[in-house]
């Protein structure tokens, strides 16, 4: 699957209906065209959300045991403190049980709902949030109909969204907010909404839709989620023209207006087509132009005359290239791409390198329908006109079946820029064969891997590695190059080398050479338990013989109170981008342990020169992988997940997971507001929430230019004495 294909699919997000008269003389008035104005006339700010105001709480040794238990995942310990005498204790070890999950501690913090400290009863509201309840979320309404204070009030209405079910969907829709709620309120509801799927009840629908004109922008838009979110519009295909009025009275740059657009989009309706357009000219805020572009994205408003012009002016002219690059991929949806979209992709790729953003979707389509000759000429074009280009075109090239993109993909191995030659490798160590290669062009892919293997960067060698463990190469020698090449790296940084050492035990396994047992062997004593993991399951592969031991898991990282002071509690990460500065405030009183080990990786340059492997127009710009430098990689010791009260809106930084606990080095900062992110249930049925720890205090345009490819040139640490380091 190629990589538009894919995006496509992860981003095929709600979809809609048309535009009435009154929202089109809106736009009319605020004008259509394509140009500069469409810039913000002030970037789109990031709100700073509430601090816990820990500002001393790694002076107390009773907290500083509270997070060491909450490191280990003490449960049982940490429902002793619960019972401290001091309410700070009480409330610190709450918010930490919503980290440690654990199910024991539910009846506990149901009874801290009513202690006299409005903190403890915020925090513990907060935990309950993260667990699973046998009774729907009653006991949180039940303290929500008696609270008082707004904080807690408002964790109550949170964490009643994140897991409130049943009947008390049903109150919830009937529920009359205070000043200041609604927001959370509509929230709330969408994400019961979103949980309940076809059986959500008529009330609720009826509430969310009275929410999507409610005077509280936060309301409207968190009301506005539910509809952009749900997959199956017919769930609320009873309401629409009250959806479609809502959205017709939007400002151009109404928040609420980017989740109603794919909700729209998905009723795949052709009298919405008009509507739509509008939205995708005439929006201020390219999030909303993207998400509009996204929404048309269907062969039914597709052919819908007018839509494919609509889209191809926003991928040539759009100042923004993320819309650009989402209309780019609308254009190419649907169960057919018409003869004049291919032709006229023929002619945008063919006119230079010009937004070559918007061109690489075109690109991809070229090769998929079997059309190589353009997209290798274009390569061979344009290849040096920058190294954000050229990154992105070892891969381009890796998709397409021709016989000789191999052996251009190997020309740009021997790039200047170190990303470049990493993408290469990384295609050439999967497909260096294709096209049947005869034995001098095999000699010299082996050539230039073990040259990589030797020579290179990390990044490099790994990929070098997995190309070497190709069985076709074991005539040339390949088990002595690995074998070499493991002795030489591992008298280096074993943080920088591990990734190259793992990758060279697991394709010795692969080849299954006897000769190269000793090497195993001896890995197998190495004192890094991660490479004795590795050389122990490369040993049970060789020879089907128990390796004991292999199950321990990684060892845990420690807290490190005197580093967490040293950064104070306002340090701030500056990341210095392609496109400008990143000033991210960082939140160690929320989660100490993610702040330690990202200001650590910052502090010691391991995030210099990296680069952001995935940006998604209107969701995240992800970096931090500095261990393989495309994504793949992490540096082998994982984190503990920290829940946080820091919600993911604009602006906030959160760490890649695949799951509970596997947190390494790589984090995002979200475009906007994603509350899945904040917790909800996945695929498989299990509670998945990620790790906020910090929010952008400056460089609102410069995180909303950054593109795929993009590099974070340097990456230091600003402690709270505003000492650099």
């Amino acid at each position: 699957m190629s990589r538009h294909s894919f995006v496509r699919s992860i981003l095929r997000i709600p979809r809609c209906r048309h535009l009435a008269g009154a929202c089109v003389v809106l736009f009319l008035v605020i004008g259509c065209d394509a140009g500069p104005s469409l810039f913000p006339a002030e970037s789109i700010p990031v709100e700073a959300p509430e601090r816990r105001g820990g500002e001393a709480f790694l002076d107390r040794a009773e907290i500083v045991e509270v997070l060491e238990m909450q490191n280990l995942r003490d449960g049982a310990g940490l429902l002793e403190w619960l019972e401290h005498e001091d309410p700070g204790v009480r409330a610190r070890a709450a918010f930490a049980l919503a980290s440690v999950r654990d199910p024991g501690s539910v009846e506990a913090l149901r009874a801290l709902l009513e202690d006299p400290a409005f903190e403890v009863r915020r925090d513990a509201a907060f935990a309950l949030g993260h667990l699973r309840h046998d009774d729907d979320g009653r006991a949180l309404l039940a303290a929500l109909h008696d609270e008082q204070e707004s904080s807690v009030r408002l964790q109550l209405i949170e964490s009643l969204g994140l897991r409130g079910g049943g009947e008390v969907i049903g109150e919830m829709a009937a529920f009359s907010p205070a000043e200041g709620e609604s927001g959370a309120l509509y929230l709330a509801l969408a994400r019961m909404g979103l949980r309940a799927g076809p059986a959500a009840p008529d009330v609720l629908l009826e509430r969310l839709i009275d929410g999507l004109s409610d005077d509280d922008v936060r309301a409207r838009e968190g009301a506005a989620y539910y509809f952009g979110r749900q997959a199956d519009a017919e769930v609320w295909a009873d309401h629409v023209e009250r959806v479609r009025t809502a959205l017709d009275h939007y400002a151009p740059a109404d928040p609420a207006a980017m989740h109603l657009l794919l909700g729209i989009g998905r009723l795949r309706d052709r009298d919405d087509a008009e509507r739509l357009l509008e939205w995708m000219s005439g929006a201020e805020d390219w999030r909303i132009r993207v998400n509009a572009a996204r929404a048309v994205g269907t062969t039914q408003l597709l052919e819908t005359p007018g839509v494919r012009d609509a889209l191809w002016e926003r991928v040539e002219v759009d100042p923004y290239e993320h819309v650009g690059v989402a209309a780019a991929i609308s254009l190419l949806s649907g169960f057919r791409v018409p003869n004049t979209v291919l032709e006229r992709s023929r002619r945008w790729v063919g006119e230079g390198p010009d937004r070559w953003q918007t061109k690489i979707p075109f690109l991809e389509f070229l090769t998929e329908v079997g059309e190589p000759g353009p997209v290798l000429a274009w390569v061979e074009e344009n290849r040096g006109h920058s190294d954000g280009l050229d990154r992105q075109l070892p891969l381009l090239l890796g998709q397409s079946a021709a016989d000789d993109a191999m052996v251009r993909v190997r020309e740009f191995a021997e790039h200047s820029d170190l990303p470049v030659r990493v993408a290469a490798l990384s295609v050439l160590s999967e497909r260096w064969e294709f096209g049947n290669p005869g034995p001098e062009v095999q000699e010299g892919f082996f050539d230039l891997f073990v040259r990589a293997l030797r020579e290179g960067h990390p990044y490099e060698a790994m990929k070098a590695a997995v190309g070497l463990s190709d069985p076709s190469f074991h005539a040339y020698g390949s088990v002595h190059e690995m074998e070499e090449g493991y002795r030489v790296r591992a008298g280096g940084d074993i943080e920088e080398e591990r990734p190259v050492l793992v990758a060279i035990l697991e394709g010795l396994a692969q080849i299954g050479d006897p000769a190269s047992l000793p090497l195993v062997e001896e890995a197998l004593e190495s004192e890094d338990f991660r490479l004795r993991r590795a050389a122990g399951e490369a040993l049970e592969s060789m020879t089907g013989q128990e390796v004991r031991g292999l199950e321990i898991p990684d060892p845990q990282v420690d807290l490190d109170v005197e580093y967490l002071r040293q950064l104070g509690p306002n340090p701030r990460l500056v990341l210095e981008t392609d496109r400008g500065t990143l000033r991210i405030l960082l939140a160690p009183d929320e989660a100490p342990l993610t702040v330690q080990t990202i200001a650590r990786y910052a502090e010691a340059g391991r995030y210099d020169g990296v680069i952001f492997h995935r940006v998604i127009g209107n969701f995240v710009a992800q970096s931090g992988d500095f261990s393989a430098g495309d994504g793949s990689g992490g540096p082998g010791l994982a984190i503990r997940s920290e829940m946080t009260r820091i919600p993911f809106r604009r602006g906030a930084i959160g760490m890649a997971s695949s799951g509970r606990d596997t947190e390494q080095s790589q984090f995002f900062v979200t475009h906007s507001m994603q509350p899945h992110l904040d917790g909800s249930i996945d695929e498989s049925g299990e509670w998945q929430a990620y790790t906020a720890f910090g929010w952008l205090e400056e460089g609102e345009n410069a995180l909303d230019q950054l593109m795929e490819g993009d590099r974070i040139l340097s990456a230091t640490v600003e402690r709270d004495d505003g000492a650099e380091s």
